[in-house]
């Protein structure tokens, strides 16, 4: 489907915003969301959808300014939203069954 077709379903007037990052979704679905957020002119945002400790970053928004709180990111002021790719080593959060060591199992408690 044409981008500016699919542009026209209602869903997107709804819309504040839309997730053209996701991390759920394969590349190709990725760009077709961006195409259409820059078709509608909306601001852009990214997120992981992750579902196990080592996709938890992957994708995320950012914004222009720094942001304290939920108040900050909603606020008219807080900047415009950007999607970002996190590369993997830029990641904070490490899988915690690899923390003994690469490949080591945990321990059963029993």
């Amino acid at each position: 489907m044409p981008v500016d077709e699919l542009a026209e379903h209602p869903f997107f007037h709804l819309c504040d915003a839309i997730e053209v990052l996701n991390g759920g979704c394969i590349e190709r679905e990725n760009k077709l969301a961006q195409d259409v957020a820059n078709h509608l002119k909306k601001p852009q945002t990214g997120g992981s959808d992750a579902h196990m400790p080592l996709e938890v970053g992957r994708f995320a928004t950012i914004f222009e300014k720094d942001l304290e709180s939920e108040e900050d990111m909603l606020a008219e002021d807080a900047g415009r939203p950007l999607p970002a790719r996190i590369p993997r080593r830029a990641r904070a959060v490490r899988h915690p069954l690899r923390t003994r060591g690469v490949g080591s199992r945990p321990t059963d408690p029993r």
